[in-house]
């Protein structure tokens, strides 16, 4: 937490944790401790920007990602609400940056959706000032948007050392989750953020460059 009036509301969220574990949402952003266990969310961003506060939103993956569009659309209204509670007092105005590592990433995007259709949750997206991405995907190999992005996400659900549920694994697949932030209306909003988008370049890469882009034509 920030020692003085915060000046940046740093909202970081994880993606899919298919084994429940109690401390996803740190170890997300956090080494393994045979490197140190340094959590650069929190013991070294602040020296960069000491007025800012950071949050970690942890939430249930395998039901938000594998129940199909209501539950993932409910899911981004609950971030929204934790948000804008955590807001409410003293800091509805000053800019957020959302932070998304991979699946998170389509989170952050639901949300956004959300928060420009639903007049409750609009101070949010006016605020929203940055995105960040690491490892999200955005588009995949198809000329179907909805059937690529789910053919990418549900090969990174496979990739994860203790795989999901089939049925996350098949509502990924199907994409019919993401209609709303693959919509022509919602890829023009994106202009309005600043936006980094960060892929991987060693070891078994998952999501490389393409699948990783965002692209508003």
């Amino acid at each position: 937490m920030a020692k003085r009036s915060p000046e940046l509301d740093i909202i970081a969220i994880h993606g899919l944790n298919p084994m429940g574990s109690a401390d996803h949402a740190l170890n997300t952003w956090r080494k393994p401790q045979a490197d140190g266990g340094n959590l650069w969310l929190r013991d070294n961003f602040p020296k960069a920007q000491p007025n800012a506060r950071i949050f970690l939103y942890e939430y249930n993956s395998s039901p938000v990602f594998g129940s199909g569009k209501d539950s993932f659309v409910h899911e981004a209204n609950e971030l929204l609400e934790h948000v804008l509670q955590e807001r409410w007092q003293m800091s509805r105005k000053i800019p957020i940056i959302f932070v998304g590592h991979s699946l998170g990433g389509l989170l952050i995007k639901q949300a956004l959706v959300n928060a420009w259709a639903n007049p409750e949750y609009r101070e949010l997206k006016e605020a929203t000032h940055s995105l960040v991405f690491f490892g999200t995907p955005h588009a995949g190999p198809s000329k179907n948007l909805q059937v690529g992005l789910g053919m990418i996400c549900a090969k990174v659900a496979r990739s994860l050392p203790f795989m999901p549920q089939s049925n996350v694994i098949d509502a990924l697949e199907q994409g019919t989750i993401f209609s709303d932030i693959l919509s022509e209306t919602f890829r023009h909003q994106l202009e309005t953020y600043k936006i980094l988008s960060c892929y991987e370049g060693i070891g078994d890469v998952i999501i490389h460059s393409l699948s990783s882009a965002i692209y508003t034509m």
